[in-house]
């Protein structure tokens, strides 16, 4: 059901101590631009990216998806067979005059794989690193696309961006911030300077492919309430609050909420958990969650899920990475806003106490 805990008046509260977040937003976008293959050379014409380079990038890419995103999985040997088959199929279809490779391989491929599989989201990568890899001149080609068609954007932010390829898209660029901003204020002002320019301009798009990810601290070392901040944040369900006006991220394969998956390991580590499931120390009850749900995430691939807590430990922040796909503008800026206040919850302990234990103890009643 759609939750009432975030309203009006507590927008105005996490309005009135705005400062105290830290926030950096990753942008990632995609074009159809095919030009800019390779190296360029003095006379201008472009040198093709070796071939071989291409394959050793592609391999280790491709197992690093793998690695990340199932670090559990049980097909992970077939995953590596399907890759090295895919690789090998790949080279012999090289031309000898031009080493250019038969990209009919990769449609034939993902007809064989069920949309929406692991298999078929592994073709997709190594598909990615081709276009990116093969056809572009690596990073600093798709950096000037975006200093051309978002010029005043690029020239307020520039010396703050730092700017990556990102082998989920067809061919794209993610730029996010070398730090982070301080206050919502300022990150709102990033947000409506690039908004401005990317609805006037056609290069550029955004896709079911792309995200725009919110990274959020606070500016003082705070005692994080992992477990706080799964069961307050509303992304389960069809009418969950973190996916209103974005209910197609609800189906990405990069959003799930974790907390089905949780509640599945703890059937299957129940003996140990409820021995930490006591109501009569219930900051040593919040430690072992926090640590239990730390380590199922890492194990399970936090890439698979809107809501990234690895960060907290080392970085003291979180990461919401369930916005993305034609997401407006307003619609961004709420979801900060609710990002924000979740942050909030987690680290002030008396804020939403009285709604927090409820679902406390409704969890560990339905355990």
């Amino acid at each position: 059901m759609l939750i009432l805990e975030f309203n009006r008046k507590d927008k105005e509260i996490i309005n009135s101590i705005s400062e105290i977040f830290t926030i950096s937003l990753e942008f990632e976008l995609e074009t159809d631009d095919t030009e800019g293959t390779g190296e360029e050379k003095e006379d201008g014409s472009r040198i093709p990216v070796n071939p071989d380079r291409y394959m050793e990038i592609a391999k280790n890419s491709a197992i690093n998806y793998i690695k990340d995103s199932i670090k559990r999985h049980n097909k992970t040997e077939e995953l590596l067979d399907l890759l090295d088959e895919i690789l090998y199929q790949l080279q012999l279809s090289g031309d000898d005059e031009d080493d250019e490779y038969n990209l009919e391989i990769f449609d034939d491929y993902l007809e064989s794989h069920q949309e929406g599989s692991f298999e078929n989201d592994l073709i997709q990568v190594i598909y990615a690193d081709y276009l990116t890899y093969w056809s572009s001149d690596n990073v600093d080609y798709l950096s000037d696309k975006v200093k051309e068609h978002l010029p005043n954007f690029f020239s307020k932010w520039w010396r703050l961006l730092k700017f990556e390829l990102d082998n989920t898209l067809k061919r794209g660029v993610e730029f996010s911030l070398l730090s982070y901003v301080e206050g919502i204020d300022k990150a709102i002002e990033m947000i409506e300077d690039f908004y401005k320019e990317f609805n006037e301009q056609t290069y550029w798009y955004m896709s079911e492919r792309t995200g725009i990810h919110i990274n959020i601290g606070v500016n003082y070392k705070a005692n994080w309430n992992i477990l706080k901040g799964f069961l307050m944040i509303s992304d389960e369900g069809e009418q969950s609050f973190t996916f209103k006006n974005m209910e197609w991220r609800q189906k990405s394969l990069y959003t799930q909420t974790f907390l089905p998956k949780l509640k599945k390991d703890i059937e299957g580590d129940r003996e140990k958990v409820m021995k930490h499931s006591q109501f009569q120390d219930l900051k040593k009850m919040e430690d072992f969650f926090g640590k239990y749900i730390l380590n199922r995430i890492e194990e399970h691939g936090y890439k698979n899920y809107g809501f990234n807590i690895t960060r907290i430990e080392n970085l003291n922040y979180v990461e919401f990475r369930y916005p993305g796909g034609k997401v407006s503008k307003d619609v961004l800026i709420d979801k900060l806003y609710y990002f924000c206040y979740v942050v909030y919850l987690m680290t002030e302990e008396k804020y939403k106490r009285r709604e927090y234990l409820k679902k406390v103890y409704k969890f560990i009643d339905n355990l």
